[in-house]
């Protein structure tokens, strides 16, 4: 009986997609953040898609100084110290964080992305 009730809590998680542990979310933020490249990290968020298979998603923005291909030098940067450090991510998706969600429920450009004389 207390078998079955252990399988299904540890289940239930999987099955609600449970994400992985603070301690581990701290590890990983800290990682990243190291990167020279990275001005914030913004967020960061996982999902087990199997016993050992993470998907991690971190929302990031990048120094302006920067140029495209240090953004991909530090991506593929990124990626390898994760991936070494955390096995179990498998997958792992950047987002720049350009939009930001306003009260109209509208998605727009936020304020600081703007171009003089740009229309949202």
């Amino acid at each position: 009986m207390w078998g079955r009730v252990l399988m299904v809590y540890e289940s239930k998680g999987l099955l609600i997609g449970e994400g992985l542990d603070r301690e581990t979310l701290k590890s990983m933020r800290i990682l990243v953040e190291a990167d020279p490249a990275v001005e914030r990290v913004q967020h960061l968020h996982t999902l087990y898609l199997g016993a050992h298979e993470v998907l991690l998603t971190i929302e990031l923005r990048f120094r302006s100084t920067i140029s495209a291909l240090e953004v991909r030098q530090s991506v593929a940067r990124i990626e390898r110290v994760i991936r070494m450090r955390h096995a179990d991510v498998t997958r792992i998706f950047f987002g720049g964080g350009v939009y930001q969600w306003r009260r109209s429920s509208r998605m727009r450009p936020a304020p600081d992305q703007f171009q003089k004389g740009a229309r949202p």
